[in-house]
């Protein structure tokens, strides 16, 4: 009888072990403040096997030319856009927009294409500031599994949601920025 116990307690702590690992690795949404470039403490986690994802970035001179809108202000600006057309709001309208401007950037020709263009590409949607759980889960629970981080239609009802007002702040503050550079420091 000692031995069966024995037995069903072995099972019981090792099926507790493997919910405290499941468990253990979902991660909560974090801060994009928190995120720097360090080199030795990425390969140090991913040598280690901690991280949630690795990717190579085919679209290299979207990181720089990204980089260059932060330097100068215009991530900064558009991150401003409230979109008072919205009675929900799931996604700022600020990342919409910069989900939009991303797709001008890579050429995508459709709304159609967006899913299968660009939210595919998990580097491309993390430099806009979705983090990987947003990416392979979708942002609501609504329509789960269908189409992630969100459907194609949300990008698009989005502009037309934006005030006017909205819109030629935003791109009149962005060509002043491009123009002057006067948001270099």
């Amino acid at each position: 009888m000692a031995k069966i116990r024995k037995g069903y307690e072995r099972r019981r702590q090792e099926r507790i072990e493997r919910k405290r690992v499941k468990r253990k690795g979902k991660r909560h949404r974090r801060d994009i403040g928190q995120y720097e470039r360090n080199r030795r403490e990425v390969a140090k986690r991913i040598s280690g096997g901690r991280y949630d994802l690795v990717m190579g970035l085919g679209w290299g001179f979207i990181g720089d030319f990204w980089d260059f809108m932060v330097e100068i202000g215009v991530i900064m600006i558009v991150g401003k856009v409230v979109g008072a057309g919205y009675e929900r709001i799931m996604v700022e309208a600020g990342r919409l927009v910069m989900v939009y401007m991303m797709k001008v950037l890579i050429g995508i020709s459709s709304m159609n294409k967006v899913t299968s263009c660009l939210f595919k590409e998990i580097a491309l949607m993390k430099v806009i500031g979705f983090t990987v759980e947003e990416i392979k889960e979708g942002i609501s629970k609504r329509g789960k599994g269908k189409s992630r981080p969100m459907h194609k239609d949300v990008l698009a009802d989005m502009l037309v949601r934006l005030r006017v007002e909205e819109r030629e702040y935003v791109y009149n503050e962005a060509i002043n920025l491009f123009l002057t550079g006067s948001g270099r420091g």
